[in-house]
C-alpha cells in the first residue's frame, strides 16, 4: 500500500483502512539510517479480494498502490 518515514502518517492508514473492515498490516525497514514503516493490505483468500483491496486502495488516494506477493 505504502512506505513511510513519518509514523503518524502510517498509523493513521493503517486506522482508516482498519476502520473500512479491511486486514492491514506493517512492517518497519530501515534504509539509509532512517526508519520506516511498509503498509500491506491483506493477505486475501483469492485473486477477486486482492483485486478489490487494490481498487479500493486506489479510490482512496493511494494511486501508486500494487500487488504483492
Amino acid at each position: 500500500l505504502g512506505t513511510f518515514g513519518d509514523m503518524a502518517n502510517a498509523k493513521k492508514t493503517i486506522t482508516f483502512f482498519q476502520k473500512r473492515g479491511q486486514k492491514v498490516s506493517a512492517r518497519a525497514i530501515k534504509r539509509s539510517g532512517k526508519n520506516y514503516r511498509v503498509i500491506f493490505l491483506g493477505p486475501f483468500k483469492s485473486n477477486s479480494q486482492a483485486t478489490n483491496a487494490l481498487a479500493s486502495a486506489r479510490s482512496a488516494g493511494f494511486g501508486n498502490a500494487f500487488y504483492v506477493r
